[in-house]
């Protein structure tokens, strides 16, 4: 378990509302594997981070060039996807800009969904 950056969706309890709400997220078992089936905590961190802008990449912006969500650092080589879309595998990514068509991993087969 990790923490995420958390933004209440409308609808949804707001601490100025008087109501608080708790967000764990888990992932399948196959996010947190790498290519060779090993349990990989940075492999798990990287499609964390892929779900963390699948669900709050603004999707009017999906399909425009340099649409970007700020996500925290991950090492874009473990997951062998070009997220921030330089044109290198940088060991230090923060900026997703699209999206992925992909997961990382063991989860190379799931396609990405906003």
């Amino acid at each position: 378990m990790r923490a995420v950056r958390y933004q209440p969706f409308l609808g949804t309890f707001w601490p100025t509302n008087g109501g608080t709400d708790d967000v764990y997220v888990w992932l399948p078992e196959s996010f947190r594997k790498d290519a060779h089936g090993q349990l990989s905590r940075e492999v798990y961190r990287f499609n964390l981070e892929v779900l963390d802008a699948a669900m709050t990449v603004d999707p009017d912006l999906l399909d425009v060039k340099g649409a970007s969500r700020r996500v925290d650092p991950v090492d874009a080589r473990v997951g062998g996807l070009d997220l921030d879309g330089d044109g290198v595998l940088s060991p230090s990514v923060e900026r997703v800009r699209g999206l992925p068509t992909h997961d990382a991993g063991s989860a190379a087969d799931m396609r990405v969904r906003r």
